[in-house]
């Protein structure tokens, strides 16, 4: 059993690997393949060795580009509109895992006629909304 157990946790941290130390890695990974929270669990040499070649998706190169470019100009400054700044990754973070009509996810998606789009005016490409939603599936990192 134990074996079965690090063969899935291996699989699960060689899709997480990245620039991240073992340490983040163990406060913040919860695989959601094997739905195993990997916090006290982790082996320090399991990701040694490994030459990732993953498909997480970065906060700072991917994500905040798309919030600064399309959120900021409302979301930003010392008077956010509706009181939402999203200028931090935790802001940001919270917003996306808000399931709630007044998600950040929610409001992406609605309907280009619906008065509570976000942003304002337009609707954000679906490739952009699906690399929001993969981010917040991966854990919503700060990497």
């Amino acid at each position: 059993m134990k074996e079965i157990f690090i063969a899935i946790l291996t699989i699960c941290l060689f899709n997480a690997c990245s620039s991240d130390s073992v340490e983040e890695l163990k406060e913040e990974l919860v695989c959601d393949t094997c739905e195993v929270n990997v916090e006290d669990e982790v082996d320090e040499d399991l990701c040694e060795g490994i030459d990732c070649d993953t498909n997480l998706i970065s906060f700072q190169s991917d994500i905040f580009p798309i919030i600064n470019t399309h959120c900021i100009s409302c979301h930003g400054g010392v008077s956010p509109s509706a009181w939402l700044s999203l200028e931090s990754h935790e802001q940001i973070r919270s917003s996306a895992n808000n399931n709630t009509s007044s998600g950040m996810i929610n409001r992406m998606e609605r309907d280009i006629s619906d008065s509570r789009l976000m942003p304002m005016g337009y609707k954000l490409s679906q490739d952009n909304i699906d690399l929001i939603k993969d981010w917040v599936s991966q854990g919503s990192l700060n990497n």
